[in-house]
């Protein structure tokens, strides 16, 4: 999938169960069985996708909660997104 600034996207929750752990959350792939850990910032990402979003509006939010810069917040949620839809995590909105 085509992940741009105007991209909607929600999470693809028919595959994966998600549980807390601390800050963090613990994804279990319900086919293949793998475990995927995320981090923080990740978890944040993971928890707006419950309802369908655009990229921008993640970023939005994660400049308030983060100290970064709008440019790298954009391309590290980019990053962060494309490799979560490899793994079948997101559904385009």
């Amino acid at each position: 999938m085509d992940i741009t600034p105007d991209t909607r996207l929600v999470r693809a929750e028919d595959r994966y169960l998600s549980n807390p752990v601390g800050d963090d959350v613990m994804l279990l792939d319900l086919v293949t069985g793998d475990y995927v850990a995320l981090n923080e910032p990740a978890a944040r990402i993971w928890d707006m996708l419950r309802e369908p979003r655009s990229v921008r509006e993640l970023t939005d939010t994660l400049e308030g909660l983060f100290d970064v810069a709008p440019e790298i917040c954009l391309a590290d949620t980019i990053e962060f997104l494309r490799s979560i839809d490899a793994l079948r995590l997101l559904s385009q909105a």
